[in-house]
């Protein structure tokens, strides 16, 4: 299912969009303020952002360069009952992807978040992070113009770790990406993450690595 970060400081417009998302399968998280929303940014992977434009502590589009700004390629949506030239200007030049014009309808919301989704779907099999290329379609990893030679878990796992570049990963969440029973013994990974080691070493890879964050999990970073 998909994963949504809600940030929202009305407790109606919130609860009612809430509902909504569980009523058709989708995980929110629901924050009120921008402090709150960086916090749960932080911690979470999400697909999609909700973000109402006037908020507490700022506004949605401050929301948007901070996200923009720690390369985070996921669509923004932008909730506001304002729609004057200069606020859409500036959400777009911000790095927002869309718009919902308060008051909206549920089937408009839906509308807007299935196509926001479907849009990257595609841009999604490729994870790209300083000279070094995941292609999840092609199932390899380019050095630069060399082919590093992964197997099949280890190519997933670098792939979310590109993905979630400068956070730190537990084990937890990489065997959940993997659809590896959580059970599962954590050396398990471990043993995977060493022979990845070893072959972008091996390849000269310099410009990460991946660093053992202790009781915690992996941390891909430059």
């Amino acid at each position: 299912m998909k994963h949504i970060l809600l940030v929202e400081d009305d407790p109606n417009i919130a609860k009612s969009l809430l509902f909504i998302f569980e009523k058709n399968e989708l995980i929110a998280d629901h924050a009120v303020s921008l402090t709150e929303a960086k916090d749960l940014y932080d911690k979470n992977k999400y697909d999609l952002f909700l973000f109402d434009i006037g908020l507490a502590d700022g506004s949605g589009i401050d929301l948007t360069k901070y996200l923009r700004n720690k390369n985070c390629e996921k669509p923004i949506i932008l909730i506001t009952a304002r729609m004057d030239e200069d606020t859409l200007l500036n959400g777009f030049e911000a790095g927002a992807n869309d718009y919902l014009r308060k008051p909206f309808s549920n089937i408009e919301l839906l509308a807007r978040i299935k196509s926001n989704l479907k849009r990257i779907k595609k841009e999604e099999t490729i994870a790209t992070y300083k000279s070094l290329t995941v292609n999840m379609d092609s199932r390899t990893c380019m050095y630069k113009n060399d082919e590093i030679k992964l197997n099949r878990r280890q190519l997933d796992i670098l792939y979310y770790f590109i993905k979630n570049e400068g956070k730190v990963i537990s084990r937890d969440s990489i065997l959940n990406f993997l659809e590896i029973d959580v059970t599962a013994f954590d050396r398990t990974i471990d043993s995977h993450i060493s022979q990845l080691r070893k072959k972008l070493e091996k390849a000269n890879v310099e410009e990460v690595k991946i660093t053992s964050i202790y009781g915690v999990g992996y941390k891909f970073e430059e």
